[in-house]
């Protein structure tokens, strides 16, 4: 498999709806900085986010049982997806009952720091919000459904609809209703992804909405799904708890934290999921025709491209990023103090970032296995790590415990999925880790420069403008110079 074509397709659109989010955080942070205000939303935001990862009690484990399913006839596989769809909407509407009923007790769980103020604000946006989770779960079923076809594209420039409606609502809405504009913004875009994703299924496939609610499939795929989820779901714990130490720590510090979080979340899904959604639809159809040896190749030219290119952003951003944040933000209500925070968090962060680029191939092996044995033993060792080191550190260290707590809990997640890796291809450690040491040194060599340059420079205009092209070309043309190899399987066909 070459992995140029669909990933960098993937890449290019994804980068169109990146810019777009990047954009609009960027004027939401310049109109309310580090307020009361956007704690409440990004708490909102991680409880649907969390309720969303509920889908996964079916479709955790659906690409595998689906292409099973493929495997003998693609009728029937549309049929299973069919139904599938049914059973994550209403499992979904179920969810929006639950929470206007107890949507008080969530939110004082959820930031048990916050004042009356806070959870009254929370209240409003999460009434207007939760109701995009019906939408969010029609469009996440069928998006799995599309990648399991290897229908990419479509669904990733869907992204671009979520920014759009977002910067829409903040210029039109927020001067009239404050930040419950955002919310209503959030809600209409997951409608309208909705109505697209339903719209492209029923064009590429034969498709069509039908009254069966159920397949001889069902009961397999809700008995192994749950299981998976069930562990996936105590990993997730983590935004959770992450977001209630930060309630904790004074106004702002969610904001910080979230802001923090969507930047590396944007590094994830540029440089990271394009890859590993190619890459996951290959493994879990190898994995039906027990393809091992194919998936160990895979595994191995992947890794060394994610290397080079995880590398290659980390040392980016440790040398570029606060240039941006203070271009960005500077003389808006982000203060000089709350963008040196901004910037100390995310070169925390970017370790976090580098090992999740890894456990992301490791884990889909052992997901596409169907392994759900070692899911549990990583999510539980996860999360027990995550809270003692949070909490030990938190004294100490302030807000900067927070990157620190799930790097290393991200870690052990990642050497869990290794572990199991390493015994069902026979992949060892070293085999791997020998071929990333000329990336590595590539990027500490124009990482140190480039911090060296900026401590000298003392221009964050000219080091855009200037420095950054340089570096850019410098790095490009050594690693075409030393990193051949790396090279020729990104543009392998």
């Amino acid at each position: 498999m070459g992995l140029r074509k669909e990933t960098v397709k993937l890449s290019l659109i994804t980068s169109i709806s990146i810019v777009g989010g990047l954009l609009f955080h960027i004027l939401l942070g310049r109109r309310y900085g580090v307020s009361w205000q956007l704690d409440c939303f990004f708490i909102v935001l991680t409880l649907l986010g969390c309720l969303g990862i509920i889908n996964a009690f079916i479709t955790s484990l659906y690409i595998p049982i689906f292409n099973e399913v493929k495997k003998k006839s693609e009728q029937e596989s549309i049929i299973f997806a069919d139904v599938v769809i049914k059973w994550v909407t209403m499992i979904s509407v179920l969810i929006v009952a639950l929470i206007f009923v107890f949507d008080d007790v969530i939110i004082r769980l959820l930031a048990p720091g916050f004042d009356l103020r806070s959870i009254a604000l929370s209240k409003e946006l999460i009434r207007i919000v939760i109701f995009g989770l019906v939408f969010y779960s029609i469009s996440h079923a069928v998006a799995v459904t599309l990648q399991a076809l290897y229908f990419y594209a479509v669904p990733a420039l869907t992204g671009i609809v979520d920014p759009i409606l977002n910067i829409a609502g903040l210029i039109f809405l927020v001067p009239r209703i404050g930040i419950k504009g955002i919310a209503y913004a959030t809600l209409i875009s997951n409608v309208i992804k909705a109505s697209i994703f339903v719209g492209y299924l029923a064009l590429k496939t034969n498709w069509r909405p039908s009254l069966r609610l159920y397949h001889e499939r069902m009961p397999e795929l809700i008995n192994k799904s749950s299981k998976m989820a069930t562990n996936g779901m105590i990993w997730s714990l983590r935004d959770i708890l992450i977001r209630n130490i930060a309630s904790r720590m004074g106004e702002g510090a969610i904001t910080l934290f979230s802001y923090a979080d969507k930047i590396i979340n944007i590094l994830i899904q540029t440089i990271i999921n394009p890859l590993v959604k190619v890459y996951y639809s290959r493994v879990s159809e190898w994995i039906v025709f027990s393809k091992w040896d194919d998936i160990r190749a895979l595994l191995r030219r992947t890794a060394r491209v994610n290397m080079l290119l995880s590398l290659f952003v980390s040392s980016g951003c440790v040398v570029f990023l606060p240039s941006v944040l203070y271009l960005f933000f500077y003389k808006s209500k982000f203060t000089i103090t709350d963008i040196n925070i901004l910037s100390t968090f995310l070169n925390f962060m970017l370790v976090y970032f580098m090992i999740l680029s890894f456990e992301n191939y490791f884990s889909r092996i052992v997901y596409a296995s169907k392994r759900v044995k070692v899911v549990a033993l990583a999510a539980t060792s996860g999360i027990i790590i995550l809270f003692a080191s949070a909490n030990t550190l938190s004294k100490r260290l302030g807000i900067y415990s927070l990157p620190i707590s799930i790097t290393l809990a991200q870690t052990l997640v990642c050497s869990i999925y290794y572990g199991f890796t390493r015994k069902k291809l026979g992949i060892s450690g070293f085999s791997l880790s020998r071929k990333f040491i000329r990336p590595f040194l590539i990027a500490v060599v124009f990482m140190l420069v480039g911090v060296i340059v900026r401590n000298q420079l003392l221009s964050n205009k000219l080091m855009l403008s200037c420095v950054l092209p340089i570096w850019l070309g410098l790095y490009i043309f050594a690693v075409n110079v030393f990193l051949k190899e790396e090279v020729k399987i990104m543009f392998s066909k």
